[in-house]
């Protein structure tokens, strides 16, 4: 391992139990908190690692949904009736929000888990193994590239987080997170052309816009998925937004026919089209701005998902001359942590590089190249 990660970060030279042993280790009755999205991340990571969960609780505040995996769905006063100690896994993306809602109920619990890496693809907290000789030389890459303490503060806290399974040390560096566009280093103009790459059901759009105060050029959103597309017209057609531009491709560095994987925020673009029923179109950042006219106006991006670099390579021309503000999701993946600032400075070394958290989750690190 790199001498100098090492000097950085010496807690990688200590050994650590993976959590999921630790948690089927611990003789209380174990809960999920949480039953949205995240929670089936996590309950699924439960499953695959041979966890039990005994039971599903939300908060008392909150509408009661009738069932969660099998679970009949409980909020926790009623769960403590019948149990006198439980332990509890954080099934949600704001684990401070959790652990600070859940104080008032000590002496109820004997432990708080939160699954750093069992989620969004992670199944394994990050081992030794990642930090051989050429990692270690693209960290301190990045590491030297970052324009603040605060953004070389948010590396560390999400590779000891990765490598210990252990969110306390993410704490810190989570309490700006608030969404791609509240960041303390983007200043967004009035006139941006913002282009959403994987636009889902809107919600970045929505954001974008609420921070804009609706004052924006155009925006362009891209969604591959059928369902997804069709969910965000009707949440735009519901808000009556205008200059919207919905179109039905993916970007990558070349352009064809790929095959779509995964579900949500863990959806990425294959060149393996044996599934004939899930082909989308993809062309390249440079092909899309030589589309429309308000296309070349591009002057901010996000890429919300994984293995991202590829969008950048597929740009290079455009990127270069003008320069966009770049929001690249770089947390579900140590591959696109590496790969994705290599590829923007090798594109416009001209690039600042920052890192925040846009949410309470190890995986909510973003690269900002402004």
């Amino acid at each position: 391992m790199n001498e100098t990660i090492l000097n950085r970060l010496p807690q990688l030279k200590q050994t650590y139990t993976d959590i999921c042993e630790r948690i089927k280790s611990d003789p209380t009755p174990l809960y999920l908190y949480g039953c949205g999205a995240y929670a089936i991340s996590v309950f699924n990571a439960c499953t695959q690692n041979g966890i039990v969960i005994t039971g599903v609780f939300v908060d008392d505040s909150e509408c009661l949904p009738a069932s969660f995996k099998g679970y009949t769905v409980k909020s926790i006063n009623e769960v403590l009736i019948n149990e006198t100690k439980i332990s509890i896994i954080i099934g949600f993306s704001k684990f401070t929000y959790a652990v600070n809602k859940l104080k008032q109920y000590q002496g109820s619990y004997n432990n708080i888990y939160c699954l750093c890496s069992a989620v969004y693809g992670n199944p394994r907290r990050l081992g030794k193994a990642f930090f051989d000789e050429n990692n270690c030389r693209c960290l301190n890459s990045l590491y030297e590239k970052l324009e603040d303490d605060k953004s070389a503060k948010a590396l560390d806290s999400y590779l000891l987080s990765r490598y210990t399974d252990n969110y306390e040390y993410c704490i810190d560096s989570w309490k700006d997170a608030d969404g791609y566009f509240k960041s303390d280093i983007l200043k967004l103009g009035t006139q941006e052309c913002f282009l959403d790459i994987g636009a889902n059901d809107g919600k970045n759009i929505f954001d974008f816009i609420d921070t804009v105060q609706a004052r924006y050029d155009n925006i362009i959103a891209l969604e591959p998925d059928t369902a997804n597309r069709n969910r965000l017209k009707e949440n735009i057609n519901a808000k009556k937004l205008h200059d919207i531009y919905i179109e039905d491709l993916a970007l990558c560095d070349k352009s064809g026919v790929f095959s779509l994987r995964g579900v949500g925020e863990q959806t990425v673009i294959t060149k393996d089209v044996s599934d004939s029923n899930n082909v989308v179109s993809v062309v390249t950042l440079n092909e899309l701005v030589a589309m429309k006219p308000a296309y070349s106006d591009i002057s901010l991006m996000v890429a919300a998902f994984p293995n991202t670099a590829s969008i950048i390579s597929g740009g290079r021309a455009f990127i270069k001359e003008r320069h966009p503000k770049l929001i690249f999701h770089i947390g579900f993946s140590e591959t696109d942590m590496i790969d994705v600032p290599k590829a923007i400075i090798s594109v416009d070394s001209g690039y600042k590089l920052y890192l925040r958290y846009v949410y309470e989750i190890p995986q909510g690190l973003v690269l900002y190249a402004i």
